[in-house]
């Protein structure tokens, strides 16, 4: 693929990155495994080689002094995923207008994001990721930092420091809302980002059930409740485990809300039973149950918040248990008719 690099706009900095380098990333992306920049001159081709040092792996990348020798992608223009133009970094208007698309098509609906993500967390976690965006921060370390809240909470909990851990807890999931816009601005979206913010989620989850298990006993409420504790963690473990095998396999994005479950599709699509667990499925939103836990720990709450991580996970787990009897049992069906 050819791209026309000559106009000075293609090194401009669109969302945080030089423009010939957002190329090379939309264009590997766009499954292209070679890529060609054609520059003014000298000093534009050293410029150009050293913005796309960090070209992604897979695209080699060769940079021409000179002009294109075929039609080619207009090196000024800001693309979106798919090669879709939304504006031309000439001009300061331009970019900034090109930034303002690329925010909006950053916006998942309700469905997708959860109601308390949609309303309360993705509009705290832009603010972030509008600082970050000029930084060299990437968007794994963000999902790091998210980690640590999560498990820093967790150690909190098993302190018997509830409310802190509830604060960490629910900042940690808000901040793991900006590694994927990060990622999608900057077109730095990975399979490891994938796993590390699933991964992420988890972990900082069932961290916080064995921790506050812990918590609970040293407190003097009594060891079942730290033996509940690690039962509930290992079969959310265990029920994770599943999953992503089952996504990986599948050749889906690692992410559990995506699991393709045997309810299928979601609102008026299915019948009463299809449209219950819709309804019901946001109650298991992660942006819902951590609003629901932080609020019960800030509150003075020990066992509640325990009881919905606890009866969380159990039903999870019976929701996997449920699907793969459905998904079994069709699997035998569709054999049987086969065969008739």
């Amino acid at each position: 693929m050819r791209v026309d690099a000559r106009d000075p706009a293609a090194f401009e900095r669109v969302a945080g990155v030089p423009l010939v380098l957002r190329h090379a990333r939309l264009l590997r992306r766009a499954g292209e495994t070679r890529a060609r920049f054609f520059v003014a001159g000298e000093r534009e081709r050293a410029a150009a080689a050293a913005a796309l040092a960090r070209a992604p792996a897979g695209l080699t990348v060769e940079v021409i002094a000179g002009a294109p020798d075929g039609p080619a992608l207009d090196g000024a223009t800001v693309y979106a995923g798919g090669l879709e133009p939304v504006g031309d970094a000439r001009t300061p208007g331009g970019r900034k207008h090109a930034e303002r698309r690329l925010y909006q098509l950053l916006r998942k609906s309700v469905d997708l994001d959860g109601v308390v993500a949609y309303y309360a967390m993705r509009p705290l976690s832009r603010l972030l990721t509008r600082l970050l965006l000029p930084t060299p921060i990437t968007p794994n370390q963000v999902t790091l930092s998210a980690l640590v809240c999560g498990v820093v909470g967790a150690a909190c909990a098993a302190g018997g420091q509830f409310a802190a851990a509830g604060i960490l807890f629910w900042v940690g999931a808000a901040v793991d809302c900006v590694d994927g816009d990060l990622a999608r601005l900057r077109v730095q979206g990975s399979r490891l980002g994938e796993w590390l913010d699933t991964l992420a989620d988890d972990v900082s989850t069932l961290g916080l059930l064995l921790g506050l298990g812990i918590g609970l006993t040293a407190e003097g409420y009594g060891q079942p409740w730290q033996v509940l504790g690690i039962l509930g963690a290992l079969c959310g473990l265990a029920t994770e485990a599943r999953i992503y095998l089952d996504l990986h396999r599948l050749g889906l994005p690692i992410d559990t809300a995506q699991y393709p479950w045997f309810f299928g599709a979601p609102r008026g699509r299915r019948g009463p039973l299809g449209r219950a667990f819709y309804a019901c499925s946001f109650l298991f939103r992660r942006d819902a149950f951590v609003t629901v836990v932080a609020i019960l720990l800030l509150g003075g709450a020990r066992r509640v918040p325990f009881l919905v991580l606890f009866g969380g996970a159990l039903v999870f787990s019976g929701m996997l248990i449920v699907h793969m009897w459905v998904t079994r049992r069709r699997q035998t069906g569709d054999i049987l008719a086969t065969n008739k």
